[in-house]
């Protein structure tokens, strides 16, 4: 009797010591979950500030370049003085989309070399009359 009572001890001391072993594995693995978490934390966070850095100088981009835009209109507006030289249009042109900018761009280089090839040709056609 008492060898049955021996061997169930040491059974129950094999399953204790089972059972604590396995507990340190979790608290040990729980504590490795836990760094993981906090480097990836870590990360997120570092990946986030470099992310509103970038936004915010982007933006800070934007607005110099919004400022000068203004800066420039206000001087060419002054250089021109009151006359009317389509220069009433351009805060619109502001809310053109990129598309509409460039056909709108394009078309006005057309007419500046059709009204070069124009000016050539009547220098031409003036100096012809001069000389008959």
């Amino acid at each position: 009797m008492r060898g049955n009572v021996f061997s169930r001890h040491g059974v129950d001391a094999s399953h204790v010591g089972i059972s604590v072993y396995k507990y340190l594995l979790h608290k040990k693995a729980c504590r490795l979950v836990r760094i993981a978490y906090c480097c990836r934390i870590v990360e997120l966070e570092e990946q986030l500030d470099a992310m509103d850095a970038a936004i915010e100088f982007r933006n800070e981009s934007i607005a110099s370049r919004q400022n000068e835009l203004r800066r420039s209109a206000v001087r060419l507006s002054a250089a021109v003085g009151k006359s009317d030289h389509g220069l009433a249009k351009l805060p619109s042109l502001s809310n053109l989309s990129l598309t509409e900018m460039r056909s709108l761009l394009g078309r006005y280089l057309d007419r500046v070399v059709d009204l070069r090839d124009y000016q050539r040709r009547w220098q031409t056609h003036r100096a012809e009359l001069e000389v008959s």
